[in-house]
Parts: C-alpha cells; sequence; structure tokens
C-alpha cells in the first residue's frame, strides 16, 4: 500500500528446502495497464531465487496501481502464495474538464455558468492540501468549500481516485476576465497544480454581458457637410474585448481604417441624402448598431439650400419666394438633366 514517487524496483526472493524452480509463479497487474510483461533478472540464492524487477521506466503511462503476486509450490506440493499492491506515481494528478467547461474554456461568454473538473490521481489527495483559487481581472481569491466550491471523492481502495470539482456560477455574474486553479497534494508527495504547463489545465475565460459602445465623432442627423469628401471618425470601445465592426453606407457596406478603438471611413459626395449604419460585435457575441440618417454631403448650394428645410420653407414664405424657389428647382433639374444625357452619350457613343 505504498505511494512511490522515486525509483520502484521490486525484489522477490523465494526458497524452500525442497525448491522446485520450475513452480515459480510472478505477476505484475496495473489496474490502468493490465497485465504487465516482466522485466527484471534472476539469480541464484541458497535453496531458491531471487528475482529483480528493473526500475519501472518513467513515462506517464506507468503511473498506475499495481498488484504484485508471487506464487511458490515445492516438490511436496506445498504452494505459498504472498501479494502486494502499491502504486507508482511520479507525474500526480490528471485533470480532465467537463463538457460545459470545454465550450468556454479561453473563450468569452454572455452567461455563467458552473465551472466542473475532474482530478484524478493514482492516489489519494491530502485532504487537508487542497485549495481552489479565483482571479477576477487579475485580482485573486481563496475559494470557501461549500460556499463557494463543492468537492466529491470516488475511488480509492485498490482504485484512483477522482476528485469532482463544482466552482458556482454565482461568483462569475459580473463582466470580467476569470481564472480557476485548483492546488493538492497526493499520498505520494507530488504537488498537483492546474496552472502546471505540464498539466495544460489552465482554466480561464470571460464574462461578458455588456454590448460596445459606438460614438460617432464628427456627424450627425440630418446635418450638412459643404464638402467633396468626408471622412468619418467612429470611436467604437468595448469593456472587455471588441471582435470587429461593419460600417454600410446607404445599405452597402464600406471599407474602414482601425486604430485602437478610433474608426475611419469616407462619405462620397452625393445630391442625394445619405444614411450611415455601424455595427460592433465583441468577443461574447454582444451586438449593437448605430445609426445616423439623412445626412448631406455636397458643396452644391442649391442642394444644400434645398434641403434645408427651415431655410427652404422660409424662403418660399417671402416677398418673391416662390418665383426663386421655381427658379431655383428649374436650374437644378436642367443640370441634372444635363449631367444624365451627358452619362447617356458617353455609353452611347
Amino acid at each position: 500500500m505504498s505511494a512511490n514517487n522515486g525509483d520502484v524496483a521490486p525484489v522477490i526472493s523465494y526458497s524452500d528446502s525442497n525448491f522446485n524452480k520450475s513452480a515459480v509463479s510472478i505477476s505484475l497487474k496495473g489496474w490502468n495497464k493490465g497485465n504487465v510483461a516482466l522485466a527484471g533478472s534472476t539469480k541464484e540464492a541458497a535453496n531458491g531465487q531471487v528475482f529483480t524487477f528493473k526500475n519501472f521506466e518513467k513515462t506517464k503511462e506507468n503511473d498506475d496501481l499495481y498488484t504484485l503476486t508471487a506464487t511458490l509450490t515445492d516438490f511436496a506440493g506445498n504452494v505459498s502464495t504472498q501479494t502486494i499492491m502499491f502504486s507508482v506515481n511520479r507525474f500526480g494528478s490528471v485533470y480532465t474538464f467537463d463538457e460545459t467547461l470545454k465550450a468556454i474554456d479561453g473563450k468569452y461568454m454572455k452567461d455563467e455558468q458552473d465551472v466542473i473538473l475532474t482530478e484524478t490521481n493514482v492516489d489519494s489527495l491530502k485532504k487537508d492540501t487542497i485549495q481552489v483559487k479565483m482571479t477576477k481581472n487579475g485580482t485573486p481569491r481563496d475559494l470557501v468549500e461549500g460556499t463557494d466550491y463543492t468537492v466529491t471523492e470516488t475511488g480509492g481502495e485498490g482504485t484512483w481516485s477522482q476528485y469532482t470539482y463544482v466552482v458556482k456560477k454565482d461568483l462569475f455574474t459580473a463582466d470580467g476576465k476569470y481564472t480557476v486553479a485548483i492546488y493538492s497534494e497526493d499520498a505520494a508527495g507530488n504537488v498537483n497544480e492546474t496552472i502546471d504547463e505540464n498539466k495544460k489545465a489552465e482554466v480561464s475565460f470571460g464574462i461578458d454581458k455588456t454590448s460596445p459602445v459606438i460614438v460617432p465623432i464628427d456627424l450627425e442627423n440630418g446635418q450638412q457637410y459643404p464638402v467633396e469628401n468626408k471622412t468619418v471618425s467612429v470611436s467604437i470601445k468595448d469593456n472587455l474585448v471588441l471582435n470587429g465592426a461593419t460600417i454600410y453606407l446607404n445599405g452597402k457596406q464600406v471599407e474602414h481604417k482601425a486604430e485602437g478603438e478610433n474608426f475611419t471611413f469616407a462619405i462620397q459626395s452625393s445630391n442625394d441624402l445619405q444614411n450611415v449604419k455601424i455595427t460592433a460585435v465583441d468577443a461574447a457575441g454582444n451586438e449593437l448598431s448605430k445609426e445616423v440618417k439623412e445626412l448631406l454631403v455636397s458643396t452644391n448650394p442649391i442642394v444644400r439650400w434645398y434641403n434645408n428645410k427651415p431655410l427652404f420653407a422660409g424662403s418660399l414664405g417671402g416677398i418673391g419666394g416662390l418665383g426663386v424657389a421655381i427658379a431655383a428647382l428649374v436650374i437644378f433639374r436642367k443640370q441634372k438633366k444635363t449631367n444624365i444625357e451627358t452619362e447617356n452619350e458617353v455609353v452611347g457613343g
């Protein structure tokens, strides 16, 4: 019943005054590995022999619970059998993730859930050494068994020991980056930690219930911009990780440049009112859209006057305003017709 994390090389001595060399049986069986081929050497001794195992190779596959049985039958038919159990435990615990934990590990999620993982060890853990720690945004906290988490033990008594940890989801209700770490020591003296690079069991994830924030810096609903090309800046930020943004101009996606939280794109001049839609999504899948409608980018004074509703209405109400308006509209339509005819001649010619 020993737990061994160093050299393991059992020695079996057997003898009898009526020793029968051909009636010696030695078997080695692993709880995981099953029957194991014997590797060692035999030496003669007084009225018997000594069998010495080679040191068990130091590989993870050899960590197991073993049963070693030796049987000797003498020429008179007397039988003696001796059995011992021992563990080879050089690599300590193995950690496995619950399917729900696999789904969130290393990712950002909208909703919190229990963190469930299992620690499996050849030997039993020293109960008073078990520690569960959580960090939120880099700030550590020791968790309390029964309040913050539960641990259920199974196995032992000739089988591998398993410990299932359930860290309660109530700890992860707030937005933030979380890690969960487990520390233990086993009966063989191994120190076990999920954060050990060799264990590959570091648990980290993010909870993000908040949508990104979109702030157009130099763009407003219903505003006019008397330029041929309007460069627009938009601030897009997220409390944790922004996954990306898409910008649409008049229903069509346009290219943009991103430098940190600043996104820029261009709006070409047009005689028509234009609409912008900005959509942002974060790593947890939270999405937000912002629209800026009926903006005018044009240097054409007639177009700008016509689309300035208060000014346009005031002009119509003034003395002679109606004539001015009609003249302006005629000029505008002629100009538009001329542009269309020119385009047709180019296409037809």
